[in-house]
């Protein structure tokens, strides 16, 4: 019997259909995010999402999977040292 291993390595971002409204799959979602969409608002003015709604909970979770992570004030003392200097 032969097994099928499926590398992951080159499956960074899928071509699965997440809007079925508009048809937008979650490479053309990371792209609108990556240019800079931060918020269900700005997907919404791309044309992603702004129908049925059925995508919301996915396109929200990939916005907070693209969000940065906030810096800890302990762990960047170089932020500590220009706020100390205003």
């Amino acid at each position: 019997m032969r097994v099928l291993r499926l590398s992951l390595k080159y499956r960074k971002v899928k071509n699965v259909i997440v809007c079925i409204c508009r048809g937008a799959s979650e490479r053309q979602i990371q792209n609108a995010i990556d240019a800079g969409a931060s918020t269900l608002r700005e997907l919404q003015r791309c044309g992603i999402g702004d129908q049925c709604g059925s995508c919301h909970v996915s396109l929200r979770t990939m916005l907070a999977a693209s969000a940065p992570e906030p810096v800890c004030p302990a762990h960047a003392p170089e932020l500590t040292a220009v706020s100390a200097m205003a």
